[in-house]
């Protein structure tokens, strides 16, 4: 499912970034690039929960509750664009409450999977690109996929 997950995540992510004819300011920008607010909702969630139940199988018993909470946090991302707030408050929550609680969840089962966040951080400081949030989430997203879909180094 983790599988699935990943191939509709690349596909949405590459449409968009060719749709908006270049990279973008961040995965929820996605939402404004879509006909239909409905298909960026129903995208990520379909994301969310195909990826579950291998973050699930993959962690402890003491930490599957922030396997949970990051795809609670990817659904208020999901659903912030079909209504929007003056603040944005809960779309924010939902964002930070995501990449927090997958990177706990990997510091918690597979701390070293934290220095895939390296060549993030180089890339950022060394172009100074700014699409920080963009390359953020995608850095989020990819330790929280080789997490879910890698065997554990134990």
């Amino acid at each position: 499912m983790a599988v699935l997950s990943l191939l509709l995540c690349l596909t949405f992510i590459s449409v968009m970034t060719w749709k908006n004819g270049g990279v973008l300011e961040s995965i929820s920008s996605t939402a404004y690039l879509v006909s239909h607010k409905i298909a960026f909702t129903l995208t990520l969630l379909a994301i969310g929960g195909l990826l579950l139940p291998s973050m699930l199988e993959r962690s402890s018993e003491g930490t599957q509750f922030l396997a949970f909470l990051t795809v609670v946090g990817l659904s208020m991302v999901a659903v912030t664009p079909n209504y929007r707030s003056e603040d944005g408050l809960q779309h924010n929550i939902g964002g930070v409450g995501c990449c927090i609680c997958s990177q706990l969840l990997v510091v918690f089962n597979q701390p070293f999977l934290l220095l895939l966040w390296l060549p993030c951080l180089a890339y950022l400081l060394f172009f100074r690109d700014r699409n920080y949030t963009f390359w953020t989430e995608i850095s989020c997203m990819a330790i929280t996929y080789v997490y879910s879909m890698c065997p554990s180094f134990e």
